[in-house]
């Protein structure tokens, strides 16, 4: 017995007197089976079984299993034969009238059946049987159809009928029912072709629509990646310190967009310093951008307690004491109740020609007498006393140490009555 196959081989265009492609001869078999597997036999000629002659009757059997046959003349096999299944006997149809049956056609791959119904693919589109929207001469129901649309997916995205936001070459669609993308918004995009400021994996705008994120101001973007990307925050609350305001939850008196809990208040009355003092509704005497209120409880002395620093005050004997805290309390003297103390207005040029602190024009220098009159009787004790001052200075009238001619001119400058 022998043992041998036939597989996946071709056998075209062969002529001969019996079995154009194989004959089996009478008498010369010893009874064994000839597998023939995955074979074509196309436009073979005989004058008996055009593609397999068998001879034998059933002492040689040729066992034929997915094999095609098509064009063979005058019949594919002549004699006994096995079928194991799967064959194909075509009529010798050329559906593309190329002179070549369309089973050779398939067989010898000059024309491709990518659905294996037997017909050549470029006769399936003609025909209509198939439909081809991208012209590219393969059935469209052979082509990557991922939304079972009936239209493929190379075509849909080329023009426009699917998107494909990650550029992976497969509709957007199909990503997120294969759950190879998610998308929690359902808004037919991948999660990963929409804005995540946050970089938690969820698209913006479904941390908004969730409450998982908050958008104070309607951008559409989450208040965190806001204030992030430099929006203010001064005081710290999550929310852009804009909204805080817009929302009436902070003060922005001065309309600066800065909530007034931001800025400077010494006095903690709510109000900004910056605003009291630009209002006029805070006094900042020395100009140092603070409420006089503020450095005085940090320890300016107002000693008069009239709420302003002693430094604005007038302080003409530079004493570090307000004048009129010195006048009101008696530490100083205006004799001539000008408001001005007297030591400063004889330091400015004020006459006191006998150097005692005390104006001129508040006493009567030259009534050496006190009789209220200036007259013989001073002149008398002046000249009484004529020399250096030894027992009575009251007539020396300068202050110099000398009663003399000085002296004397102040009295008779001042002659008369004192009032």
């Amino acid at each position: 017995m022998y043992s041998s196959d036939i597989t996946g081989s071709t056998f075209y265009g062969n002529i001969a007197s019996y079995g154009g492609a194989l004959w089996m001869g009478y008498g010369q078999s010893c009874g064994w089976s000839l597998p023939i597997d995955g074979c074509l036999f196309a436009s073979n000629t005989a004058n008996s079984g055009g593609a397999i002659n068998n001879w034998d009757g059933g002492l040689s059997t040729p066992a034929v299993r997915q094999t095609t046959f098509c064009g063979n003349n005058p019949q594919d096999i002549q004699g006994y034969w096995q079928n194991n299944g799967n064959n194909i006997f075509g009529s010798g149809t050329d559906c593309n009238a190329n002179g070549i049956c369309d089973g050779a056609d398939i067989g010898l791959g000059t024309s491709q059946d990518c659905n294996g119904n037997g017909v050549p693919d470029e006769c399936d589109i003609s025909s209509g049987t198939s439909r081809d929207v991208n012209q590219n001469g393969v059935p469209d129901s052979c082509e990557t159809d991922c939304d079972h649309d009936g239209v493929p997916d190379g075509y849909a995205l080329k023009n426009g009928l699917a998107q494909d936001c990650n550029a992976n070459s497969i509709p957007d669609s199909c990503d997120i029912a294969s759950v190879f993308s998610q998308d929690d918004n359902q808004d037919g995009v991948p999660d990963s072709c929409q804005p995540d400021c946050n970089n938690n994996g969820n698209p913006d705008d479904y941390d908004i629509q969730t409450g998982f994120s908050t958008d104070c101001n309607l951008n559409a973007i989450p208040d965190s990646c806001d204030i992030a990307a430099g929006a203010p925050d001064c005081n710290a609350n999550g929310l852009p310190d804009a909204c805080d305001i817009a929302s009436g939850f902070s003060v922005d008196v001065n309309t600066n967009g800065i909530p007034d809990s931001c800025e400077p208040d010494c006095n903690g009355n709510g109000i900004p310093d910056a605003y009291e003092l630009s209002t006029g509704t805070a006094p900042d005497c020395n100009s140092n951008s603070l409420p006089d209120s503020c450095d005085i409880a940090s320890g300016a002395p107002d000693s008069d307690g009239n709420s302003v620093p002693d430094s604005c005050q007038s302080d003409c004997n530079q004493n570090g004491v307000p004048d009129d805290y010195e006048l009101s309390n008696g530490t100083a003297v205006d004799c001539d109740s000008n408001l001005v103390i007297d030591s400063c207005q004889i330091a400015n040029g004020a006459s006191d020609i006998n150097n005692d602190g005390v104006l001129d024009s508040c006493q009567c220098v030259a009534d050496v007498n006190a009789d209220g009159m200036v007259n013989g009787a001073d002149l008398g004790v002046v000249i009484s006393f004529w020399g250096p001052v030894t027992v009575f200075p009251r007539a020396d009238l300068s202050g110099d140490g000398v009663v003399n001619g000085s002296d004397l001119g102040i009295l008779l400058a001042n002659w008369g009555s004192c009032n």
